[in-house]
């Protein structure tokens, strides 16, 4: 997905074919497309950390707040109307037509948003935020819980953003 430009298809799709090669890889047969359907839709109903909106809110007091992703328009909507959480902005790389970390995608953002692209800092995966600090963007890190990114419910969330410059 990443590096794409102008691609045929988006993350909704992707996690379809991922989907249907695991299942055919491990003989998943009793699976319907209606159970793949439902499986591939369950992105879009995810629960965020539950002190995520508010920390936002926070963030968004003092600063413009802009979901910037890999990630569908409609899967970053659904989500987000699902936890209460309010973005100034979604823009989507499927919406750009290229994907991160294309410099054309940080230059598109920032031009749609009236900034320059070093103005932008990348809160994203720990690969775009690299990819940032080598461009010489400010890069955000998230504070996970012990554990990382795949536990459902950290015991103890911490969603307290750092700001760091070129590392």
């Amino acid at each position: 997905m990443t590096r794409q430009v102008h691609p045929d298809f988006n993350i909704d799709d992707v996690h379809r074919r991922v989907l249907d090669e695991l299942a055919n890889e491990y003989g998943w047969s009793a699976l319907t497309d209606e159970d793949r359907i439902a499986i591939q839709r369950a992105w879009h109903a995810l629960d965020a950390w539950p002190d995520f909106p508010a920390a936002l809110a926070r963030l968004r007091r003092k600063h413009v707040v802009v979901s910037f992703t890999i990630l569908s328009t409609s899967l970053i909507i659904d989500v987000s109307r699902r936890n209460g959480i309010d973005w100034d902005a979604v823009v989507s790389c499927e919406v750009i037509g290229s994907y991160k970390p294309n410099p054309e995608a940080y230059s598109t953002c920032a031009k749609w948003l009236g900034y320059r692209p070093d103005e932008i800092p990348d809160g994203g995966l720990p690969q775009f935020r690299s990819f940032s600090r080598a461009q010489g963007r400010l890069s955000l890190g998230l504070r996970v819980p012990a554990g990382g990114m795949g536990r459902r419910r950290p015991s103890r969330p911490d969603a307290r953003f750092v700001a760091r410059h070129r590392g």
